[in-house]
């Protein structure tokens, strides 16, 4: 039985600089980490392509063992621009997520998006939260779960990682550097949703489809919600959270979301059931495709050149100089310290590199500075003087 439906809605444009490379890494990465813990029959992944003009089906690579757990339903251009006349970018974004749910399977749903991942970890206890549902002091059935994402950084994400180092970042970094986006902040997208779907389907779907098309749909939802009494519970406490892929900041994405056009207060809804029986495009007709992209190794997209392409190089202007220099411990004017440290992070920022190791020890500014810089990067210091100084190395750093 299928008890998770992994909704996304998502159309083949410029929207994100690299739209069909990042869907199909959200959807190979999570589809792997659920076929680790042996449950990856239990969710599917329907992905909403909103009236491409080369359908995402197509185009979006999937590991050929995945392919079973990933539907593409095809909304065609000329009805998905009917009835997204008057919102950004020609995008319906409160029609589309409700005629996700109503294609959906699950038993629960997930309205996710096209850029997030779920930890191994984090699979393998929403799974086994919903399978004991009955042994909790919730009814989980009737309670709306805000799941929150952290944000990887772009410094490690532009280096296209393997699977394997991926994991290992998920697995073993302290993630409390990361910008997130916790659940209590309603509008502009900080969560995704989880909830039965029966649930959603007695509220008539997620979204107000007569909503403002510049408001924040998100809002309209949480108010609806508190109005009904329905319990809200952040995910972050069960171990539940999403990574998010970050955008490159000259994404049509970004400029979208800086005209702010898209995250307007949405007048309090009247209604708490705004939508007709026929919500989520009930009376039109939608294709369903299986993925005809598929790949034979799952690691064929991860990037294996060593350099970086000229356009993630990082430029150590003055101003970025000037805040490395200030993150030092101990501030000095050693200049000769200075350029080996801006040599090495520009190194290290301009190739796949993802580890840098120091054998013996000289100053603590080094490590610091390159540490605070590139945060994602894995430090490990070979002490190989210690027996020979009268501070131990734990002592020592602070020198």
């Amino acid at each position: 039985m299928i008890k998770v439906s992994f909704n996304i809605v998502s159309r083949n444009d410029n929207y994100y600089s690299d739209n069909l490379e990042i869907l199909s890494k959200t959807l190979n990465t999570n589809l792997f980490f659920l076929n680790q813990i042996e449950m990856i029959s239990m969710v599917e992944f329907n992905v909403i392509d909103w009236g491409s003009k080369d359908p995402l089906h197509q185009n979006i690579k999937i590991y050929e063992k995945f392919k079973k757990n990933v539907n593409f339903f095809y909304v065609k251009k000329e009805t998905a621009d009917r009835v997204s006349e008057n919102y950004p970018n020609k995008f319906n974004l409160n029609k589309s997520p409700n005629l996700a749910v109503r294609l959906s399977k699950g038993e629960f749903i997930i309205q996710g998006t096209s850029d997030q991942i779920m930890s191994r970890a984090g699979w393998f206890n929403l799974l086994n939260f919903i399978e004991n549902k009955k042994i909790l002091n919730c009814d989980i059935d009737n309670t709306i779960f805000y799941i929150p994402r952290k944000i990887l950084e772009f410094d490690f994400y532009k280096k296209n990682p393997s699977i394997v180092i991926l994991e290992d970042f998920l697995q073993h970094y302290n993630s409390s550097y990361m910008k997130s986006k916790s659940s209590t902040f309603f509008i502009g997208g900080g969560y995704s949703l989880l909830c039965n779907k029966e649930l959603i389907e007695k509220m008539g779907g997620i979204n107000n489809e007569e909503n403002n098309p510049n408001s924040g749909n998100d809002a309209d939802l949480n108010i609806r919600l508190k109005r009904l009494g329905v319990n809200q519970i952040d995910t972050n406490s069960l171990g539940i959270v999403f990574y998010k892929f970050p955008s490159d900041i000259n994404a049509e994405r970004n400029k979208l979301l800086k005209k702010k056009i898209t995250r307007q207060y949405p007048a309090i809804p009247i209604n708490n059931y705004p939508n007709g029986e026929n919500w989520g495009m009930k009376n039109e007709k939608i294709e369903k495709h299986e993925p005809s992209n598929i790949i034979e190794d799952f690691n064929e997209s991860n990037e294996t050149s060593f350099i970086l392409d000229n356009k993630y190089y990082t430029k150590l202007n003055t101003s970025k100089l000037l805040g490395i220099l200030s993150k030092f411990h101990n501030p000095n004017f050693d200049i000769k310290e200075w350029k080996l440290i801006f040599l090495i992070i520009s190194i290290i920022t301009s190739n796949r590199i993802f580890s840098f190791i120091e054998f013996g020890f000289d100053n603590i500014n080094r490590l610091i500075s390159i540490g605070q810089e590139i945060k994602s990067v894995e430090l490990l210091s070979i002490d190989i003087e210690s027996h020979k100084s009268e501070y131990f190395y734990l002592n020592r750093l602070g020198k």
